[in-house]
């Protein structure tokens, strides 16, 4: 028998995955099959539909209408819960649910639902108190709110993928195309590794790398409040590759080395130092995608000599080699 699906539409969803995320859960176990040319064999593993507050029709983030078949306090028993992401700026103020949708979603997961959200939907989750204590993962440039509003949740935001140990099982993804990899994941707990290869094949899926520090922005964020250290933030990202650019921004900040260093880390969270090295990886991260040159001359091009170095401080921040990160995040070119 299909498993239930209830996908949660809010204000501010993001509907290109809420429609793909559907489409796939339709086809999964019969599409493979009908492109196959044997249309009427195997069977549906799902039984998607979208819920809402009310039956109203919801917008999404950029204006498209999505119409649920019903409110979600119509729905007594689902077998999974998914929610897809809402678009949020980071830095924004606490995030926060309404109480009916929190009750919901709490009742849902004390029945034994699979809980699943994909990206900033992991945000929804969290507001429910359904990942306190456990271990989740969220888009990258949200891990700073996450351990801000809820720092009672494991967060791995390393990860593209994780499903916490204990009961209800809750799984959630990371950045924006991970869903791919969630829904991959579901279609295996489901139907079994043959069945999640085919809806691979069937919808072209790709579940991407299980380490998001492949694509994170490196650049922590600076307090908007700190003119002084958002001056010498700018300072570092503009003259990143001079031996001298943190002696250089210390100077102009008027401060002290021990006072410098100090009025930083409170204004970013990191030591002057390790902002610059970060300046360093974006730049170099660019340069290895968007030309040809060799990683020795964009390790000197972004501040370091000593490529061996730079090898290794590039591993430690992506996950990745240099030439690795250039394979992988290449743009394909037309045939």
């Amino acid at each position: 028998m299909p498993l239930s699906v209830s996908m949660l539409a809010l204000p501010g969803t993001m509907p290109s995955v809420l429609f793909g995320a559907f489409d796939v859960l339709s086809g999964a176990g019969v599409a493979w099959h009908r492109l196959s040319g044997n249309a009427g064999m195997g069977e549906a593993l799902f039984t998607p539909r979208i819920v809402a507050r009310d039956a109203a029709p919801v917008s999404g983030f950029n204006g498209v209408e999505i119409r649920p078949a019903c409110a979600f306090a119509e729905i007594a028993r689902t077998d999974i819960v998914f929610v897809p992401p809402l678009w949020l700026e980071p830095g924004e103020g606490a995030f926060r649910i309404d109480a009916r949708l929190r009750a919901w979603l709490r009742d849902m997961a004390m029945a034994g639902t699979v809980m699943t959200a994909a990206c900033t939907g992991s945000l929804v989750l969290a507001a429910a108190g359904l990942l306190d204590g456990r271990r989740a993962t969220t888009h990258w440039a949200f891990a700073q709110t996450v351990r801000r509003e809820f720092p009672a949740v494991q967060l791995q935001a390393d990860k593209t993928l994780v499903e916490a140990d204990g009961r209800p099982p809750v799984i959630t993804a990371g950045g924006h195309v991970s869903w791919q990899a969630l829904l991959l994941h579901l279609i295996r707990r489901a139907g079994g590794a043959h069945s999640a290869a085919q809806a691979a094949r069937a919808f072209l899926l790709h579940a991407p790398e299980l380490d998001q520090r492949v694509y994170a922005n490196c650049l922590p964020q600076v307090d908007p409040h700190d003119a002084a250290m958002r001056e010498s933030r700018d300072w570092l990202e503009a003259h990143h590759a001079d031996p001298q650019a943190l002696e250089q921004a210390r100077s102009r900040s008027g401060l002290s080395a021990r006072g410098f260093a100090r009025r930083f880390r409170q204004a970013s969270g990191v030591t002057p130092i390790a902002y610059l090295q970060a300046v360093r990886l974006e730049a170099a991260r660019t340069l290895l995608v968007a030309t040809g040159d060799p990683v020795e001359s964009i390790a000197d091009t972004v501040g370091y000599a000593d490529v061996s170095f730079f090898r290794r401080l590039f591993k430690r921040h992506t996950g990745m080699t240099p030439a690795a990160y250039r394979r992988r995040m290449q743009l394909p070119q037309p045939g």
